[in-house]
């Protein structure tokens, strides 16, 4: 499969599945038990935890060639998934709460590796559209 088919895989899969999850936060913290002001503080502080862990990640793939975009893709995927499986298990409330704002702080950081992908590609002789 070229990079450019892949570059499209994983950007189309990434955004469709980061939008629908952030557009649906707010609801499912809602049915979780949340009132609106929990909900509002649940995901501004996952929010704010994902700025500084988008900091902390693009210093790191700088600075250690084992963290580069792709390795730390694949450990922020693995955590989500692991607590995607927690979530389905924690029932409504406090749990389900800190897991879900855990998965939206973790996907922040992913946001601009993904982008990375395409120049990544570019830069190693792949054609790829952005």
């Amino acid at each position: 499969m070229s990079a450019k088919i892949k570059c499209a895989m994983l950007q189309g899969t990434f955004f469709l599945f980061f939008c629908l999850a952030f557009a649906f936060n707010t609801y499912y913290l809602g049915t979780a038990g949340f009132s609106d002001r929990a909900t509002g503080i649940l995901i501004s502080v996952s929010c704010l935890a994902g700025g500084f862990l988008q900091a902390a990640a693009g210093r790191l793939a700088d600075r250690h060639a084992l963290f580069i975009w792709k390795n730390q893709v694949i450990a922020l995927a693995a955590a989500e998934a692991v607590l995607a499986a927690l979530l389905y298990f924690a029932g409504d409330g406090i749990p389900a709460g800190i897991i879900f704002g855990c998965m939206m702080a973790l996907s922040l950081p992913m946001v601009p590796m993904i982008n990375m992908a395409s120049f990544y590609y570019s830069e190693h002789g792949e054609p790829v559209d952005y």
